[in-house]
């Protein structure tokens, strides 16, 4: 966002060699400039901290592990981060200046240039099966991106048989406006703030959405940031994994009290 390269990280698998994991980082969005402005002075704005090799491979879930009994559908695979700084799930493509710095929310692009990169320079093109997963804003990415992930690779395959399917993990963000005790950032819109994203960062301009959603909502494409907007329209298999205590969900969107560790269901719903 602050105009530092894109970045990703590779782990390569010599057991598995036409085996791939694309997983998309989460990290949230910013709603306006002058919050994407304070994104993009960090990690989630730019890259110019990022360490040259991925410790990401070491922290973290199951999902990344390469023991066989703690992972066995994904343990041979060979692992590709791709890096959050765009604030906006990889969809947008607008500049824009605010204050003193100009804003780059080039989403879009970063997602085409990574997938063309790792189809000449790293072997995706050779793939016979790939997972893409995204957490939180990473899995609206996976989302909105994974046919086109699988047409890229088909358009370059060699092989006979190709086979792709996503893993969302706590991305399937409600369509409900809450209550207005909830927290003061999003009080009680959250889904009007990430349909602002839309505009705020071109995503119109750079056709990210699913192209079968927007024409169904022709009048205000923008709804389709929203997972159960977009979600019928996906046409490769997703599996998903979604808590129905979302401690973010139930906060910033239902409005429970942020200090709710020791409450029962029954004083949510």
């Amino acid at each position: 966002m602050d105009g530092t390269p894109a970045s990703y990280y590779v782990r390569q698998s010599v057991a598995g060699k036409h085996k791939w994991h694309i997983h998309f980082e989460g990290g949230g969005w910013c709603f306006s400039l002058y919050e994407c402005k304070y994104r993009a002075g960090n990690s989630l704005g730019s890259s110019s901290q990022y360490p040259e090799c991925g410790n990401e491979f070491k922290y973290s879930t199951a999902y990344f592990s390469r023991d066989a009994s703690e992972n066995p559908g994904l343990h041979d695979f060979n692992v590709v981060i791709v890096k959050y700084c765009d604030g906006g799930s990889f969809l947008g493509m607008a500049d824009r200046v605010y204050e003193d710095r100009t804003l780059y929310f080039r989403g879009s692009k970063i997602l085409r240039s990574v997938l063309d990169e790792l189809i000449h320079l790293h072997g995706l093109g050779s793939a016979e099966e790939v997972v893409v997963s995204g957490v939180s804003a990473g899995g609206l990415s996976v989302i909105h991106s994974i046919d086109l992930i699988a047409r890229k690779i088909r358009s370059y395959s060699m092989r006979n048989v190709f086979s792709i399917s996503g893993l969302i993990d706590s991305s399937f963000f409600m369509d409900f406006y809450g209550y207005s005790y909830g927290n003061p950032r999003f009080n009680g819109e959250f889904p009007s703030l990430l349909r602002g994203v839309y505009d705020l960062m071109g995503v119109s301009e750079a056709r990210s959405l699913l192209e079968s959603c927007t024409n169904a909502h022709i009048d205000d494409p923008s709804t389709c940031m929203l997972p159960v907007q977009a979600l019928p329209y996906v046409t490769s298999p997703l599996f998903i994994i979604q808590s129905i205590y979302d401690s973010w969900q139930l906060h910033r969107i239902l409005g429970a009290p942020i200090y709710f560790s020791n409450l029962t269901s029954s004083d949510f719903w």
